[in-house]
């Protein structure tokens, strides 16, 4: 069974972070695979009236599970598992991102990475477990829940600098997505979850050539 990697997908996320997703993947020969990616985003909850909106593009691998355990004598050991059907990507690329709170905004750019696996049967459903960080960076200090809640909420007029001078945040993501398979499109259904004590659903539509 082989996945397929060029797709085009959307999705509508609800929970404390509210707004859209979009997704491209193209194949490529040796396993290898392009894709990008681009949210709109309000964050609410304990981040409450900070949007956010990025795009980041990169390269991706895949790999068999099964063929990655006899390619590696330090992964033998995985054979006990029940790897057939099972694939392992990672992928990892350049991130442009923009905050944006009471007229206030500050933009950067770094980098977003992850690592996941897909099981099931793509002719019928499928799982996609994965995690990842996206960096937040190219500033001066770090910034926490405390800081995103002070840019949220103040009234005051200083330099945005004031409030988001950071230089290293990084934000864990995690998801699961459920996909039921037909030919050609994919209803897909996910939970995902992040550092920042935000969690959401999310509900779109997967299109396959």
């Amino acid at each position: 069974m082989a996945y397929d990697y060029t797709y085009v997908e959307g999705h509508y996320v609800h929970g404390d972070k509210e707004g859209l997703r979009g997704r491209a993947s193209i194949a490529l020969p040796a396993s290898l695979y392009l894709y990008g990616e681009a949210d709109a985003i309000d964050v609410d909850g304990k981040h409450r009236e900070v949007a956010l909106s990025d795009y980041q593009f990169g390269v991706g691998f895949h790999i068999a599970a099964d063929r990655l355990a006899d390619k590696s004598s330090y992964l033998r050991a995985l054979k006990v598992l029940p790897l057939d059907g099972v694939d392992i990507f990672v992928e990892a690329g350049p991130r442009n991102w923009d905050f944006r709170s009471n007229n206030k905004s500050r933009s950067g750019n770094d980098v977003a990475a992850r690592i996941g696996w897909r099981f099931g049967n793509p002719y019928t459903w499928e799982c996609i477990v994965d995690a990842g960080i996206q960096r937040h960076a190219k500033m001066s200090r770090s910034i926490d829940q405390d800081t995103l809640t002070q840019l949220a909420t103040s009234r005051d007029t200083g330099d945005i600098d004031d409030y988001l001078e950071f230089n290293g945040s990084t934000e864990a993501v995690y998801g699961f997505k459920f996909l039921w398979n037909f030919p050609k499109a994919s209803l897909v259904l996910g939970v995902e979850g992040s550092s920042w004590d935000t969690h959401g659903v999310t509900i779109g539509l997967r299109l396959a050539p």
